[in-house]
């Protein structure tokens, strides 16, 4: 059985540790309210934009390059993870959304792109190379997500990617993340349809061509302000529960520390009333 002093510190030791969850829990409280605003207004944003878009390509008689389904020889995804740890299963449950990614689209080559740190250096490990490595600040910003945007069309109308993939979490409440996967480009054509509803000038191919650019960027930035959020709200819930479970094992080692040193002091009784009986005899 451990020694008293051996408990004190194993104690002193998880009450360090509890004081550091408790403080990350804490910040993550804080940071998570502002990374949902952002999240909530965006999200109508993109919906909006995209029935724009959906109402445009009805009336367009030429498809705009973003449609256009070709043979896939290469296949870029963009993966997004996080730059650190301690938020439970979040990173570990979208790289391994691409694990199945990379196992069931194995048709074609496959470029990896990546925002965050841990994606980037889980499949280095591996053999497989990030080819382009973004860094937006902890609050993306909507500059940032055109810059990325920017990238993907350009290797996507030069013909260098055929396909491009977004893999990230989404954020559904601050107890609540899903990882997601969705086909960035080539846009998936909506059904045919025409609308008399709007009129657009000068006509609806020329007002797409400007739309779908800015469009993506949309995409693009929802998805890295969905997936901050969501890293928050794991980060709040692990460092939670580590902070309730430290403070069961704080009361857990306090009981064993109180019997420890019950026994040392009934041993140390016997030992003084076997003295004084020997010194008798």
């Amino acid at each position: 059985m451990p020694s008293v002093k051996d408990i004190k510190l194993r104690i002193r030791a998880v009450r360090n540790t509890q004081q550091i969850t408790k403080a990350m829990k804490m910040v993550a409280a804080a940071r998570i309210k502002r990374a949902e605003v952002r999240v909530r207004a965006s999200r109508p944003y993109t919906e909006k934009m995209g029935e724009m878009v959906q109402n445009l390509v009805g009336l367009t008689e030429e498809p705009h390059p973003f449609f256009v389904q070709r043979p896939v020889k290469k296949r870029a995804v963009l993966l997004v993870t996080a730059d650190k740890g301690l938020c439970g299963s979040y990173n570990s449950n979208i790289i391994r959304v691409m694990q199945n990614f990379l196992s069931s689209h194995n048709d074609a080559e496959v470029v990896l792109l990546t925002v965050g740190n841990k994606g980037k250096q889980f499949f280095q490990r591996r053999g497989l190379q990030s080819q382009f490595h973004f860094t937006p600040s902890f609050y993306p910003e909507f500059k940032e997500a055109q810059e990325i945007a920017q990238t993907l069309m350009e290797k996507f109308l030069s013909g260098e990617w055929d396909e491009i993939w977004l893999l990230y979490t989404r954020f559904i409440s601050a107890m609540t993340q899903k990882p997601a996967e969705k086909q960035l480009l080539p846009f998936l054509a909506p059904p045919s349809t025409r609308s008399g509803e709007f009129l657009f000038e000068p006509d609806p191919q020329t007002v797409l061509a400007s739309l779908l650019p800015q469009y993506l960027s949309v995409l693009v930035y929802n998805v890295l302000v969905e997936a901050r959020a969501a890293e928050l709200g794991a980060r709040l819930v692990a460092m939670g529960n580590a902070t309730d479970n430290a403070k069961k094992l704080i009361d857990a080692l306090t009981l064993q520390f109180y019997r420890a040193r019950q026994e040392s002091i009934t041993r140390e009784i016997l030992e003084v009333a076997s003295g004084a009986e020997a010194l008798k005899g």
